[in-house]
């Protein structure tokens, strides 16, 4: 089972943004909540994904 996904933003002009969260956490579901409450949203999410990397890859992202 998967527990904790990465949810990477982008506002278009900077390097995407990837922040771990737990799978069911409030703060991922007020993530999406916030953005599609905005007509144009300044940041989107990209992609909802398993953590695969390690720590130090992930931070390469970011």
């Amino acid at each position: 089972m998967i527990n904790h996904v990465v949810a990477a933003t982008w506002n278009g002009r900077q390097r995407p943004h990837f922040q771990c969260y737990q799978r069911n956490s409030r703060l991922l579901g007020d993530l999406f909540k916030n953005l599609s409450e905005q007509r144009e949203a300044i940041c989107k999410p990209l992609m909802l994904v398993p953590i695969t990397l390690s720590l130090t890859q992930l931070l390469e992202f970011s």
